[in-house]
C-alpha cells in the first residue's frame, strides 16, 4: 500500500469518495517541513 489516496466506493451508487490525498512527489517544500519536524523532534529529545 503506498497510501497515496484514501477513498470509498459505494457500489450501489457507482461513485468513488476521496477523502485525502498526499503528494507523490517530495519538493523543496517537502524537504523544508521535513527539516523543521525533525529540528522540533531533536529539540525536544
Amino acid at each position: 500500500k503506498t497510501r497515496l489516496v484514501r477513498a470509498r466506493m459505494d457500489q450501489a451508487a457507482r461513485a468513488v469518495r476521496v477523502s485525502s490525498t498526499m503528494h507523490r512527489t517530495f519538493g523543496r517544500a517537502q524537504w523544508q517541513q521535513l527539516r523543521e519536524v525533525l529540528l522540533l523532534w531533536r529539540a525536544n529529545v
